[in-house]
Formats: C-alpha cells, sequence, structure tokens
C-alpha cells in the first residue's frame, strides 16, 4: 500500500502546499496563482501520460512523443450555492495525442492507461472522504 500525504497552510488569497520538500502556491481565481481546480487537472492529465509511460516501457515500447490538453467545466452557481448544481466538474476532457511507430500497440496501451490511472479512477469512481476538524 502506498500512502501520499501533502501539508497547507492558508496564507491570505493562497494556501502553500508542501509536497515532498517542494513548496506550490495555490490561489483563488485571479490571484495569479494555480487554482485548486487547476491543480487537479494538472495531476489527471500528468496521470494520464504517466501511465501511458510505465506501461509502454513496462512492453517495451518506444513511444516518439506524447502531449496532452485537458479541459473541466464548471457552472460556478454550484459554488455560490445553488442546491440544483453540483459545486465541482461538470465534465472534463482529455486530448491526448501519441507518436509512436506501432500505433496499434498504442492503441491498446491508451485503453489500459484509460483503466489503471489513479487519478482518473479517483475523479470518475469517488473515494471515501474523511475531513476531521480540529476547532480552537
Amino acid at each position: 500500500m502506498e500512502r501520499f500525504s501533502v501539508k497547507g497552510v492558508l496564507e491570505g488569497n493562497k494556501v502553500k502546499v508542501i509536497i515532498g520538500n517542494k513548496e506550490f502556491n495555490i490561489g483563488m481565481p485571479n490571484s495569479g496563482f494555480p487554482t485548486p481546480e487547476e491543480f487537479l487537472l494538472a495531476s489527471a492529465l500528468s496521470c494520464e501520460l504517466l501511465t501511458l509511460f510505465y506501461y509502454a516501457n513496462q512492453k517495451g515500447l518506444k513511444i516518439e512523443n506524447v502531449n496532452g490538453k485537458i479541459e473541466g467545466e464548471i457552472d460556478i452557481r454550484g459554488f455560490l450555492g445553488d442546491p440544483k448544481i453540483p459545486p465541482g466538474f461538470l465534465t472534463i476532457t482529455y486530448e491526448i495525442e501519441v507518436k509512436s511507430n506501432n500505433k496499434e500497440a498504442i492503441k491498446e496501451l491508451a485503453e489500459i492507461a484509460e483503466k489503471r490511472c489513479p487519478i482518473k479512477d479517483t475523479i470518475t469512481r469517488g473515494v471515501k472522504i474523511n475531513i476531521n476538524w480540529k476547532i480552537d
């Protein structure tokens, strides 16, 4: 079992998160920092590309180039409290381009990557969430 951990502290309109020994700032929209939504999308896209890379390496397949784009749509009315609209993403769309001399094998790996990418699985399946507030 692998365990991942991130720490954070609110500093005005941004959160300083610490991952390993690196710090990242995550902010509100228009704060000049990436938003939590953008970090989630970056994680989702990175995970899909790295999962493809991992399985290509396992099978000894050469990939010349992989790049992608991901977009998510949120209806802000949900965040602002409209009970009829979820506050999170309503859709997420990936666009991934792979250049390889073995297209059929890469198509198979793309299907594997879609099924085994941990972040895609997490956001599509959902997980049990525990929030333990300590209020002084």
